[in-house]
């Protein structure tokens, strides 16, 4: 009986996790508003009466491939940092994430463009937008250096980050509308200026 058991609840996990990699390529590709749960099992090969089994409505999964866009994101950051805790290994290691790992960098920006645009307006989707912008912002304000005075900053630390956070999202957007953008060189010219900025240099 537990064999069975486990066999099905990783036979749920798998099916869920082919669902949400079709609907994160499908959102990102046509917008919240074109795709259906029907679109979506299509593409992942998935009955869509089965879909409701696995989700409550479409809501639900667009809130779970964010989820696991930043997920992914998060994991492959601490990837990079491993054990490294120095303000200069954790800004690099940020950005080298996005250098690395741009697919899902581009996805997570693009549904969560599109989701500003939309009519929908949903708590637990807001809760992941910001959940990454917290995680993104406070990663660079702690990439100052401990010892570095306020007063000594040409910025504080909340709008350091807030100006980097910013900037990022200005790199993956027009690394989306120019084909030959080169996202290197741009990550390589605001670790310059984040140095720079927070005394580092």
């Amino acid at each position: 009986m537990g064999r069975r058991k486990h066999e099905a609840n990783r036979e749920t996990a798998e099916v869920k996790e082919t669902l949400i990699e079709a609907a994160i390529n499908l959102f990102a590709e046509k917008g919240f508003s074109s795709v259906t749960t029907k679109s979506i099992g299509e593409r992942a090969g998935v009955n869509s009466a089965m879909i409701y089994y696995y989700f409550a409505d479409k809501d639900a999964i667009f809130h779970q491939c964010l989820a696991s866009l930043i997920d992914r994101i998060s994991t492959t950051y601490h990837s990079k940092i491993e054990n490294q805790e120095s303000p200069a290994a954790i800004i690099s290691s940020w950005l080298e994430t996005h250098r690395t790992a741009p697919d899902n960098i581009v996805n997570l920006l693009k549904l969560m463009m599109d989701y500003s645009r939309s009519d929908v307006k949903n708590p637990m989707i807001d809760a992941q937008v910001e959940r990454f912008y917290d995680i993104e912002r406070s990663l660079i304000a702690s990439a100052v250096p401990s010892g570095t005075a306020q007063d000594d900053l040409l910025l504080s630390r909340s709008d350091l980050a807030y100006f980097v956070s910013t900037h990022l999202d200005g790199i993956i957007a027009r690394s989306i509308l120019e084909k030959d953008y080169r996202i290197d060189e741009a990550l390589d010219r605001l670790l310059a200026v984040f140095r720079k900025l927070s005394g580092s240099d």
